[in-house]
Formats: C-alpha cells, sequence, structure tokens
C-alpha cells in the first residue's frame, strides 16, 4: 500500500501542468487584400504572445516553424486571465497582432467550513 501511495504521490507531483494551447488558420492575404499563393502560406511563422490584459504589454512567447498552426502557450494560475494573440511573418514581413483571445486559470472548487464546535445547551 505505501509502494502505491508513494507512486501516486510522485506521479502527482512530477507531472505538469497542461499548457494551454492556440490554434490558428493561415494568413490567406496580404493586407492590401491581394491572395497569398497557397504555397507561399506554408512558409509563414508566427509569434506567439501573451499579457495579463487585452490590450497589451504582450510578452514573446514563441516562434514556431514555417506551416506550423498550433503552440503551447503558458496556462493562466488560478483565477488569472491570460490574453493571447500572434503574428504572422512571412518573407521577413510581419502583419499587425491578431485579435486577442483569453483563458482564465480555473478556481479551485469550493470547501465548506468545518463544523462549528464548542456546542452547548444550558
Amino acid at each position: 500500500m505505501k509502494k502505491i501511495l508513494a507512486l501516486l504521490l510522485f506521479l502527482f507531483i512530477a507531472v505538469p501542468a497542461i499548457p494551454a494551447v492556440l490554434t490558428w488558420n493561415p494568413s490567406d492575404t496580404y493586407e492590401d487584400s491581394t491572395p497569398i499563393p497557397v504555397d507561399m502560406q506554408a512558409q509563414e511563422i508566427f509569434i506567439t504572445y501573451y499579457a495579463t490584459t487585452e490590450t497589451g504589454n504582450w510578452i514573446e512567447h514563441s516562434v514556431t516553424g514555417m506551416g506550423v498552426l498550433t503552440a503551447q502557450v503558458p496556462e493562466p494560475p488560478q483565477g488569472v486571465t491570460y490574453w493571447y494573440t500572434l503574428e504572422t511573418e512571412l518573407v521577413g514581413l510581419r502583419s499587425a497582432k491578431a485579435a486577442p483571445v483569453s483563458k482564465t486559470g480555473p478556481f479551485p472548487p469550493a470547501v465548506p467550513p468545518s463544523h462549528p464546535q464548542g456546542l452547548a445547551v444550558h
């Protein structure tokens, strides 16, 4: 029994939190609305950012490989909201940032108080 408990405790401590994952579609037009050829879309890289407000102080988090359309980003702590955005880069030119999306870290389950103590009748 002690071995099973020790193994479960090890797994609980050793398993890291699962990060949040962003997904998106590639940019298919240039800023002037000219279409980007499909073979060029496969060369796009994406720069991910996160912040604690919707409007900024963006922290650059990662740069994807060409054509990669997902990225792991930091999971927000309990009760904290992180905002995420990204930019597209193609042949050295960067787009404006995408409209941000958000995720709030889960709140811990509510736990009722313990029962009252010292109850007496006189």
